[in-house]
This record gives structure tokens, C-alpha cells and sequence, in this order.
């Protein structure tokens, strides 16, 4: 069905008791709808309720307003009060040649118009990019290509540390709001990460996200009453992975669940640091000591993050580090992203990872994109004889406790655990060490304590505390290494350092050490599990501002620092100050100055004995020390060194002689994928082409963007931008202007987290990203281009007189003159989704009777309003137009307008629904292609189970049992659901594509007149 208005002001309202037609606009309830069925009541009213009987009837509406295309409402026309109907009259009858509109103006009007057309049956061209104020790579683009090319956008976001996973997910959410193919978004994240992903959806997209927790759960109960659910009263919303498990939580999100009426409670989920929610799979001892893989075990974060995910319709997944070494665990994550490729166990489709999985390394990047090689170097020290000499009692009396506990048949995996921290409070420092906690925490699974124990743990603990308020060898080494580094002369330089230890007791007696050698606090920043997700921020945003405007000079941070935050915008050095035994952790560690934006190779220090240490101490330190290196070639070679040396590593330090183990065969598909995709510059350069030319048909200049600001404040009565300029950068500068209330809110990222009384200047050219921190780039998704073009789309519906939307303007390069329409044409699917917008040009020549039909004349055209200083026609010239335009009859300038039209419109809706057929096609073909390989996949499964379940062994630990039962019905319940499963997935496909209506909304007449004819006259004909 299709329809056409007159958007003029002048538009006719028809009395609200005549019944409208079908594809007639009118307005219910304060917004603007299509008609899209008109039913007759079966009964008249009765006599008693009016003074006439008269029928009802039900009409069914489709919203038409910008941000609601799509919904729709039933109504009783009859009773719903302040209904009225638009004339449906097309373009323009008359046109007043003295009203013509400025062509700035109008050219402004336009652009709003064409930015704010959404397409899903195109996926060639985005708008998420343009949307953003982040600095997009081509490679960045590939996670969105994949989602838009899905009928449902199931992801494992795995690029290397720093490559902007987190940019990649905002641009899939907004893409796809943008599309209409979601409205609610829920982020589940670590918590210190929390406002780290409210700020970047704020300022790098304009997306606003709520926080929510218990403050927010009571700031809702008091501002909506007690029964207001946070899960369902904000759109999107960002959750704790350490909060969400909690009871106050899973009560609010199961009453969100039973309260939703739709198949899913959420469009989009997103799970920031993924690995964190995967299930562990720990290695154990059996009761004769033997060691074997543990079955991966939900724990109650995994059960919290698998029933929102049920519940989502797309989900992202985002982890550097998604594999931990164990196939049963990781699957088990795979099946939370897509259960309908993936089944817990140790079958993994390959084609389906391919699929899901993104992930490219650094070293793939770097000669496409310019990333720095890290320089992984040792930082000398020499053990001083104490300490090797405390280094020697530990290792007897871990040797004399391991005898122990072997000749009194005690717990092996806890005797090796309490070796195993012991020797790592050791290695961190002696502060840590003579905490002891290790040995506590074991003692209920170890024989008691000797006479000789207890003296030695007296002795550990007294040599331990000696240190506190003076430094060992190794800090005696970083503080050298900060004094010719930071320091010159005892004045600090412009260079920062970022210090990384496992313990907290490590961190403040590094702390305590340095303002002791007269570093002032204010040069001292610290990050640790306790520093709230605000403050953690705060320093942050200290740190990573210019050394010129903050003096803070070291970032001394526990592992809690470990992940998601960046801190390379300044710093590019970094020191271990212990190995961890984790080699993710190292690698997250590293990567919080080796991401992208460094510009400076980084310099990663660790501790190594000079030399020529033969004590004890000085040979397994270097062993920690070369062990980092090979984690650093390891995860350059294959993208993960956990499953390759973590346990062997805590092997040799459990007291084990352990066999040399190999890496994993690269036939493995979880090898392949962690080892990255194969990135070619000739990809890089089609992505980078393709946003070229997603730009080029959105127009969107800077002078677009800026000219659509400047019109909106003109028609808001505002005052002008001004121009302030730069420095660092030579593209404009402007200053906004003091603004109403009613554009408040336009202002709220442009203040620093440093200074909320000042305002940041703005910049409309991408190019400022790269050459100015401190202005902030002004995209389509910010504030204020959302407002402004927000502003400029209302007029379509009427109600402003300051756009008459019909101007004439010179157009350099016309060879000939032409009468155009700018048309908006919408179709949108049975469920409501917007499936495709576009905005064209149509019309016909004014010196013959023919149509714009040749390629040159139409990209003219299109590019016409593009010039800056565009100028009006002279009066005597618009007078003719008007005059051409004003002549009734079929031939007509307006009727042949009129056709023009009607042609390109059904022309485009033939070539936009036969390419919605073929993406029909694909979609269930991709459905029915993606069920058969997973209904292989689970019978693999269930075979596997099946003999799990006789497994002896399994029956020794009760956790581990009940979980692979748990398992196994899942497996066989998937498999017997399995038909109705894949029906209702073509369903899906089948509702989204069908009872496509059509809607074209004519917007604006455009006279674009080419030089020569002012010369020699303007023939219209």
C-alpha cells in the first residue's frame, strides 16, 4: 500500500468524526499516523449513548514520527478524542514565488531528512560510523558487517587487548537501534568498568545508558513508587557481573521476564571481560593423587548471565582472553552467545566459530594501521643476601610440609595451592610474604603445625616486617629506574609510568617507599580493588590528560587496573613488579598502554637477577623472567599463552617436575581462532572504500553539518555559533553559544571529567579526533546534531512557517534546468520494523517534457545543495517558476513533477522489495543450513555425555555430577526441540519480511537552474 501527502503548513485537517481511508496521515494521542486498515464495527451504537445510532470503527495505525516509525495502535475512531485527518493532497497545488526559501535553508533541511534514513535491506551502507565519536578503523567495521548480515547478531567479540572491542560493540548497538531492529540494551560488565562504559557510550556514540544498582533501585522506588522495575523502566541499562547475581537483582530481572510480553525481555545483551562469566573447569586429585581436568562447573555469575542471554535476541560477547586452557568451559560460553551453533562439551562446529567468533591480532594490524612493536625488556636487580637467604628457609620448609602431608595421605591440591602462594607473596614482596595468608587458608587440609613450622613462619613473618618503611632490591632497582626515567636532576619530565602488582600489601608499601624518597602525593595515583568505579575514573581521566595540565606522574595499580582501562594517551611504560602466573593477566596488564592510539613502541619492564645468581632465588626468578618473555613471543605467535604455560607454571612452583608440553595442534578450531584471522590490507582498503562511499551518499561535509546546526539555531531564535579556533588543529573551532533550556541538554558531553565548569569547544570535521583531545567532534549521534536534526525533520509535519520547502538556487555544471521533488519513501514489515528509507530526487526538465534520466544530471542534482553560499533566483525568474508551476492541467509542471515521482517511487519499491526477497531467501536459507550442521553438533554431544555419565571418576566430586546431569537432559531436551525450534526461527524470518507496506512522504520542490539560462532567458515548457 502506498500513500502520498502535502507536508505543507497549510495542509487541511478534516473533521475528526469523517472515517479516514486507508494511507491517509492523521494525528491521535499528540503523534502523526498512517492508516493501515479500516474495520467496520459488527453493531451500531446504541441510541442511548448518542442521540443517533451509528456505527464504529476500528482502525489500525502506523506510527509515521521519526523516532516511532513502525508502532503501531489500534483505535476506535469514534471515541478517541482529538483525532483529526490530514487532505491527502500531494505535492503542493500553488506555490507563492515570494515565499521561496532561502536555498541554505532548505539545503540544510534536506540533509536532516536524508540522515535520518534508516535501511536494513542495505547493508552496504552504515550510518553506526558517522554516529560516533570515536576515531573508526576499516577493521573496526567487520563485527558490524557480520550482525548486519544475520538475521540475529550472535558475536564473541575476541580481538587482541586494545583494539577497541568496546567501540566495536557500540557501533553494532547503535547500527542496530538505528535500524529499528532493537530498542533494549543490557551491558553486564566487571564493575569497576561500569561508568568506563556509560562515559564511552555517552561521548563516543550520544547513547544514553543507566547504571543500574542498589542506589538505583531505590532512587526508582522513591521517584516511580515501590513497584517500578529498573530492568523495564529504562531502555538501556548497564548491570555489575558482581552485583547482577544477587538477590535484589534476580528478583527485579524475574519479574522483568514474567512481565514481558514479547518473545525476548531484551534486544541486546553485551557481556564486557566474557571470560569472566565462563564456568571453571580446575584440575584435581583423585583419592589415590592422580591428577585429572575437573568438569567445568557453573558458578552463580555463569547462571546469572546464561537467563538474561536466553532472554536477548542479539547478543555480544566481548574478551581478549575468552579461552582458558579448557574446551568444556569455553563451549560452554560459546553456548551462551548462539545456542543454536553451539553445545556445551567438547564439540565445536569450526564453520559456526568462524562464524561467531571475530578476532585479529596486533601484529596483523600493525603494517595496515601503524601499531608500535612492544619492546619487552628486563629491569637488572641483585638479590641482597637476606633475602636469599629467607628465599632458601622457604623452599626447606615447603619441602619439609610436602613430606608431611604426602606421609600422612593429606589433600596433594591443597599442599600445592600453599606452596604455590607462598612462593608468589614471596616473588611479589616481603611485606606480602609476611602476611602468610596462604598457609591459613590451607591449614584445614594440612597436618598440624611442628615446633620447627611455627619457628620458621616466626621467622618469615619478623624478616617480612623489617621491610616495612624500607625497600628491597628490587624496588631499590625501580627507583633508579624512575629517577632516570621520570626524573632529571630531581625535577619531573613530561613522562608517566604505570607500576603493576598482584597485592595490595605490595602496592601501598611501594607507595609508602616512594613519598618517603620525597615523590609528592600529588605525583602518585593508585588503583586497587577497593577504589569505587567514580574515583577509579577520576584518576583515569588524571592520568591520561596532558602531563602539562596534571602532575601526576605514576600509576601504581593492582590487577583490578587490569582491565578496561586505557591508559596509553600519555604513557607508554610499564613495570611488572611481579609475574603473575596467569599469563592472560600479564597480557592484560600490557595491553592497558599497548593498544591502539600508542604512538610510542612500549616499554614493558620485568625484574631479572644480573648475571651470574646462582642462589635459589636468583635462578626462579629468572625462570619468572624468561617466562615472560615466552608468554610475550607466544601471544604474538598464537594469541594466547594460558592453556600453554599457566599450568605448567604452577606446576614447577607447586613443587612438580613437570614434562615439556606442546602447543596446541593448529588443526584445533579454538587454536585457529585464538590465533587470529589472517587480516589483508587489500580488505582493510575495501572497508575503508565502502565508508568512503557511505559517506559521500549521506553528504555528510562538515559544512553539512555545520550548516544544519546554524539553521536550527536561526529557527529556534538562538545565537550563532562562534568561531574560536585552534592551535593543535587547523579545521574550525567553535565556541557554543548561551543556549535556552530546551537545548540544555545538548551541552552535557562537552565538559571534562576534570573540569565540569567550562565547556569544551566543538568541531564538525572527523579529522579533530586525531589532531585536538580537547575539542569534541560534533557526529550525527551527539546531542547536539540529534537535536538540531531533529528540529528541522519536525517541520516536515507542519506547524512551522519558517520553511516554506520550495526554493530555487543556481547549480554550477547544469547544463540544462529542472523542477525536482526531494521524496521520502518508507517501507516498513509486518511486526512494525523499519525495513528500509531512503530519500531520493525526482522530477522532470523545464525546457522539454522529459523526465532526469542521465546519470551526470542526477548526481548534480544530488550534490546541488551541497555548495556553501548557495543564492537565491532573482524575483522576475521565481515569478515564472511559480507561474509554470501554477498552471493546472495533466501537462503541467507540477503534474509532470508528480509522475516523476510516482515513477522513481515504484521503480525503487519494485528493485527494494525484490532485493527484501532475496535477503528472505538467504535468511531461512542460513536457518535451515545453521540447524542442520548444530542437530550433528548435539548428537556428537550427546554421545560424549552419554559416556560421561558412566565416568567413575565424575562420581568423586558432587558439584561436578550434578552439573553433567544437568547437562545431559539439556542435551537431549535441545535435541527433542529441535524441529520446533527450527520452525519457529522461519517464522521469525517469515514475519519480518512480510505485509511489507510502503509510505512516500514528498518533502521539498527544489528548482535547481543552470547558469546559462538566467543569461539567455528560462524556457519552461
Amino acid at each position: 500500500m502506498s500513500g502520498g501527502i502535502d507536508t505543507a503548513e497549510t495542509a487541511v485537517r478534516t473533521p475528526g468524526t469523517d472515517v479516514p481511508d486507508i494511507g491517509q496521515i492523521v494525528t491521535v494521542r499528540g503523534s502523526n499516523w498512517a492508516v493501515v486498515d479500516v474495520q467496520q464495527q459488527g453493531l451500531g451504537r446504541s441510541t442511548a449513548d448518542d442521540a443517533a445510532a451509528q456505527l464504529q470503527h476500528a482502525v489500525t495505525l502506523q506510527s509515521v514520527q521519526e523516532d516511532r516509525l513502525g508502532h503501531e495502535l489500534r483505535v476506535v475512531w469514534e471515541l478517541e478524542q482529538g483525532r483529526s485527518a490530514l487532505a491527502h493532497r500531494g505535492l503542493p497545488e500553488k506555490i507563492d514565488a515570494g515565499k521561496f526559501d532561502d536555498p541554505n535553508r532548505l539545503a540544510a533541511f534536506i540533509d536532516a531528512l536524508r540522515w535520518g534514513a534508516i535501511t536494513s535491506a542495505d547493508d552496504g551502507t552504515v550510518q553506526a560510523p558517522f554516529r560516533s565519536g570515536a576515531n573508526v578503523e576499516p577493521y573496526q567495521l567487520t563485527p558490524l558487517k557480520r550482525a548486519l548480515a544475520s538475521p540475529r547478531a550472535n558475536l564473541l567479540l575476541a580481538d587482541d587487548v586494545g583494539l577497541g572491542k568496546t567501540i566495536e560493540a557500540g557501533l553494532v548497538i547503535q547500527e542496530l537501534l538505528l535500524r529499528h531492529r532493537a530498542r533494549t540494551v543490557i551491558v553486564v560488565c566487571p564493575a569497576g568498568l561500569v561508568f568506563k562504559w556509560q562515559d564511552e557510550m555517552q561521548e563516543k556514540f550520544g547513547l544514553d545508558f543507566t547504571v543500574v544498582n542498589s542506589d538505583t533501585m531505590k532512587a526508582v522506588r522513591r521517584s516511580h513508587g515501590v513497584h517500578a522495575n529498573p530492568f523495564t523502566l529504562f531502555p538501556r541499562i548497564i548491570v555489575s557481573m558482581a552485583w547482577l547475581p544477587g538477590q535484589r537483582a534476580q528478583r527485579q530481572l524475574r519479574d522483568a521476564f514474567a512481565g514481558s510480553t514479547h518473545r525476548f525481555a531484551f534486544d541486546i545483551l553485551v557481556v564486557d571481560e566474557a571470560h569472566h562469566v565462563a564456568p571453571s573447569s580446575p584440575v584435581r586429585a583423585d583419592k589415590v593423587g592422580q591428577e585429572r581436568r575437573g568438569y567445568a562447573v557453573d558458578s552463580q555469575r555463569t547462571r546469572a548471565v546464561r537467563e538474561i542471554a536466553e532472554r536477548s535476541e542479539h547478543r555480544l560477547f566481548l574478551s581478549a582472553t575468552p579461552h582458558n586452557g579448557y574446551t568444556e568451559s569455553f563451549t560452554a560460553l560459546l553456548e551462551m552467545i548462539d545456542p543454536q551453533r553451539f553445545v556445551r562439551g567438547n564439540k565445536i562446529d569450526p564453520a559456526a566459530l568462524e562464524e561467531v567468533a571475530v578476532r585479529r591480532l596486533k601484529r596483523d594490524l600493525k603494517m595496515a594501521k601503524g601499531f608500535v612493536d612492544r619492546k619487552v625488556r628486563q629491569l637488572p636487580y641483585t638479590s641482597a643476601a637476606d633475602e636469599s637467604t629467607a628465599y632458601d628457609r622457604l623452599l626447606a620448609f615447603t619441602q619439609r610440609r610436602d613430606k608431611s602431608v604426602a606421609a600422612g595421605g593429606g589433600n596433594r591440591s591443597a599442599r600445592d595451592m600453599a606452596t604455590l602462594l607462598l612462593k608468589k607473596r614471596f616473588f611479589s614482596s616481603p611485606v606480602a610474604f609476611a602476611e602468610l595468608d596462604a598457609l591459613r587458608e590451607a591449614k584445614n587440609s594440612l597436618p598440624p603445625l611442628t615446633d620447627a613450622d611455627i619457628e620458621d613462619l616466626d621467622w618469615f613473618s619478623d624478616w617480612g616486617h623489617r621491610f616495612e618503611g624500607r625497600p628491597d632490591s628490587r624496588l631499590k632497582a625501580l627507583l633508579t629506574y624512575i629517577e632516570g626515567t621520570l626524573r632529571s636532576h630531581g625535577d619531573w619530565n613530561n613522562e608517566r609510568l604505570v607500576v603493576f602488582t598482584e597485592y595490595v600489601d605490595t602496592l601501598r608499601w611501594i607507595r609508602d617507599i616512594l613519598r618517603q624518597h620525597g615523590f609528592e602525593d600529588e605525583r602518585i595515583e593508585i588503583i586497587e580493588g577497593s577504589t569505587d568505579a567514580e574515583t577509579r575514573e577520576l584518576i583515569r581521566a588524571r592520568f591520561n590528560e596532558s602531563p602539562t595540565k596534571t602532575p601526576v606522574r605514576i600509576l601504581l595499580a593492582t590487577d583490578a587496573a587490569g582491565e578496561g582501562i586505557d591508559l596509553q594517551n600519555h604513557c607508554h611504560r610499564l613495570v611488572n613488579f611481579d609475574i603473575p602466573f596467569n599469563p592472560n593477566r600479564l597480557e592484560q596488564r600490557i595491553g592497558r598502554v599497548d593498544r591502539y592510539g600508542q604512538t610510542k613502541a612500549p616499554d614493558i619492564r620485568h625484574f631479572a637477577p644480573v648475571i651470574g645468581g646462582d642462589t635459589a632465588l636468583s635462578k626462579d626468578v629468572d625462570l619468572l623472567a624468561r617466562v615472560a618473555l615466552k608468554i610475550d613471543q607466544i601471544m604474538r605467535d598464537l594469541g594466547s599463552a594460558n592453556e600453554i604455560i599457566a599450568p605448567d607454571l604452577q606446576r614447577q612452583f607447586g613443587g612438580h617436575v613437570i614434562k615439556s608440553r606442546r602447543a596446541q595442534a593448529e588443526k584445533d578450531p579454538i587454536a585457529g581462532m585464538m590465533s587470529g584471522e589472517k587480516v589483508l590490507n587489500a580488505e582493510l582498503a575495501r572497508l575503508e572504500q565502502n565508508l568512503a562511499e557511505s559517506r559521500e551518499r549521506l553528504h555528510l561535509r562538515p559544512e553539512n553539518l555545520q550548516r544544519v546546526v546554524e539553521t536550527a539555531f536561526e529557527l529556534n531564535h538562538l545565537p550563532p555559533l562562534k568561531l574560536v579556533g585552534s592551535e593543535d588543529t587547523d579545521v574550525p573551532v567553535f565556541q557554543l553559544p548561551n543556549l535556552d533550556n530546551s537545548w540544555e541538554q545538548v551541552t552535557r558531553g562537552l565538559y571534562a571529567r576534570l573540569d565540569q565548569n567550562k565547556p569544551r569547544p566543538i568541531a564538525f570535521d572527523p579529522k579533530v579526533l586525531t589532531q585536538d583531545a580537547n575539542v569534541v567532534y560534533m557526529h550525527l549521534g551527539s546531542p547536539l546534531l540529534q537535536r538540531a536534526t531533529r528540529r528541522l525533520r519536525s517541520a516536515l509535519w507542519g506547524g512551522d512557517r519558517s520553511l516554506e520547502r520550495v526554493t530555487a538556487t543556481v547549480v554550477p555544471g547544469l547544463e540544462e534546468s529542472y523542477a525536482v521533488a526531494v521524496t521520502r519513501l518508507v517501507l516498513v514489515g509486518r511486526a512494525g520494523l523499519r525495513l528500509h528509507e531512503e530519500v531520493f530526487l525526482a522530477g522532470t526538465r523545464l525546457a522539454r517534457r522529459q523526465a532526469v534520466g542521465e546519470q551526470r544530471a542526477e548526481e548534480l542534482l544530488e550534490s546541488a545543495l551541497d555548495h556553501a553560499d548557495l543564492e537565491t533566483v532573482p524575483a522576475h525568474i521565481a515569478a515564472q517558476i511559480a507561474a509554470a508551476w501554477n498552471t493546472a492541467g495533466d501537462q503541467g509542471l507540477r503534474a509532470r513533477v508528480q509522475q516523476a515521482v510516482e515513477d522513481r517511487a515504484q521503480r525503487r519499491r519494485r528493485e527494494v522489495e525484490g532485493h527484501l526477497a532475496e535477503r528472505k531467501a538467504t535468511d531461512r536459507s542460513r536457518v535451515n543450513e545453521i540447524f542442520d550442521r548444530f542437530e550433528q553438533t548435539l548428537r556428537d554431544a550427546l554421545r560424549e555425555a552419554e559416556a560421561l555419565e558412566g565416568d567413575p571418576q565424575l562420581g568423586l566430586f558432587d558439584d561436578e555430577r550434578r552439573q553433567s546431569e544437568r547437562d545431559l537432559r539439556e542435551i537431549r531436551r535441545r535435541i527433542d526441540a529441535l524441529d520446533e525450534e527450527r520452525e519457529r526461527e522461519l517464522a521469525a524470518v517469515e514475519a519480518r519480511y512480510d505485509d511489507i507496506r510502503t509510505w512516500e512522504f514528498p518533502a521539498a520542490v527544489i528548482f535547481a537552474l543552470a547558469a546559462r539560462d538566467l543569461e539567455n532567458g528560462l524556457a519552461i515548457r
